[in-house]
């Protein structure tokens, strides 16, 4: 399966799917026009995602701004990376956020709440 890539601008992350390594990354800002067009195609390529059992998934998120609807969006992103993990994919969620940060600790907090992939807090020290 080949890699998800799409590069960050002034108004969306940067994402690196990459299947081979079982990182799957999503860095930056997230305030797009539309974010539905944004991350529809995040979600069809995890439609597509084949299952390697011997490769666990890391999903590294850092969001060091984003809007209710791309809220919206990556909570959508996260249910379809717990059915993934719910097929027996090893998996977790790195969720990153700036020290003092405690709106997008919180954020990490509640999204964890609605799914059963683990979640993994770091505290970093700036954007």
């Amino acid at each position: 399966m080949d890699k998800l890539i799409i590069p960050e601008t002034p108004r969306t992350p940067m994402v690196n799917f990459d299947p081979d390594a079982g990182i799957f990354e999503i860095r930056g800002r997230s305030i797009p026009e539309n974010p539905e067009k944004f991350y529809t195609p995040l979600v069809e390529w995890l439609d597509r995602y084949t299952v390697k059992q011997d490769c666990p998934v890391t999903v590294k998120v850092l969001l060091y701004y984003y809007n209710t609807a791309s809220s919206k969006r990556v909570v959508e992103l996260f249910r379809k990376l717990d059915e993934v993990h719910k097929k027996g994919t090893i998996m977790k969620i790195i969720w990153e956020y700036e020290r003092g940060d405690d709106d997008a600790r919180w954020d990490g907090e509640t999204m964890a709440k609605i799914i059963s992939v683990p979640f993994e807090f770091v505290e970093i020290e700036e954007y």
